[in-house]
């Protein structure tokens, strides 16, 4: 009787129940490639939540990311009541919040709006080229120093997007001066989102201190604060049937907040390098969309484009992850070096 009450109070222990959650978690992180996989599915998700607001010219894009930020909102909210600590850490730390979630809501609204102008692919590969423009950044940021290699992958980068942009040939159309000039707004837009997501990532690597709930949490909170007041002064709001459109608005919201979770996860799991070469399939998941599901016309300069930054990020990822791997070993070794010296002087 005594072991088996034993038993019973152990079964019944919350302690061995969240280190039961705990060994699940381990092995969950041990499946192989599984960060990579969660890259590429978050991948799929953001351009699906892209082309969700493609299919749905008729309202501002701005209405949408209300409504995807408001179910972002409760889901992130959720988390933190579940987090134990702190909300902020670190006091100093608020300063680079603000500006994160500032530059990501403009980010997000000139993207998404972009996306009214042109097509999907190039705004996608132009905001993707996010990469090359943190490496400026973090020479102003962080004082990091910029090498030629960094040179080069800029210049990279620049070419890629000045192929799909087409600068120079951009008002040469005056039968259709209309398009050219949607076509430039557009271009503008993705530019903007392109420098603003730059600053929006590099303020991550300052908060050292701050969760990843919390910093998530303030860019959709914004969103349905700033968002509804630009949509009442320029009287743009729009109401639809809850038909086709309304499904439409609920899978763009589950799909932006799905984006949101599986990136955190698989940087959590992985380094930063092998999920940012991963996500350089949002480019080709475009082109797929963009050719079958909304009929859009895809020109050869945009491909061209597309895999000259495609390559860049690429180029980037690898070094990246190449120096952090070399970091890691160093510390290994001398991890190695300083246990062996401990067992010597013990043993003596």
């Amino acid at each position: 009787m005594e072991i088996s009450s034993t038993r019973t109070t152990l079964k019944s222990s919350p302690s061995l129940a969240s280190s039961k959650v705990k060994i699940y978690w381990r092995k969950f992180r041990g499946c192989p490639g599984l960060g990579i996989i969660l890259a590429l599915i978050s991948g799929v998700c953001n351009v699906t939540c892209g082309t969700c607001f493609k299919l749905l010219p008729c309202m501002n894009p701005l209405q949408l990311l209300f409504y995807s930020s408001l179910f972002q909102t409760t889901v992130f909210s959720v988390m933190i009541i579940q987090t134990p600590g702190p909300v902020l850490e670190d006091i100093s730390e608020l300063k680079y919040l603000i500006i994160h979630i500032v530059t990501g809501v403009i980010g997000t609204n000139t993207t998404y709006y972009a996306l009214r102008y042109i097509p999907l692919v190039d705004c996608m590969t132009i905001v993707f080229s996010t990469p090359a423009v943190i490496i400026i950044l973090e020479r102003f940021f962080l004082k990091r120093r910029i090498e030629l290699f960094n040179v080069l992958t800029v210049v990279i980068t620049l070419a890629g997007v000045s192929l799909i942009t087409k600068p120079f040939t951009s008002f040469s159309n005056y039968d259709d001066s209309q398009r050219s000039a949607d076509h430039v707004i557009g271009y503008i837009l993705s530019v903007i989102a392109c420098f603003t997501l730059a600053v929006y990532y590099v303020t991550v690597q300052l908060m050292k201190f701050t969760g990843p709930s919390v910093v998530s949490f303030g860019l959709p909170l914004l969103t349905v604060i700033v968002n509804p007041v630009i949509l009442t002064i320029s009287n743009d709001w729009s109401l639809h049937d809850c038909g086709k459109d309304g499904w439409v608005i609920v899978m763009s919201s589950v799909l932006a907040t799905l984006t949101q979770l599986f990136v955190i996860t698989a940087l959590k799991i992985e380094k930063a390098g092998p999920v940012s070469i991963a996500r350089t399939t949002d480019i080709v998941i475009a082109f797929i969309y963009q050719s079958f599901l909304l009929k859009e016309k895809i020109q050869w300069t945009s491909v061209v484009g597309s895999v000259l930054v495609c390559t860049s990020v690429g180029l980037i990822s690898w070094k990246k992850w190449k120096a952090e791997t070399y970091i890691q070993e160093k510390l290994q070794k001398m991890d190695d070096v300083t246990s062996d010296d401990y067992l010597l002087q013990n043993s003596s």
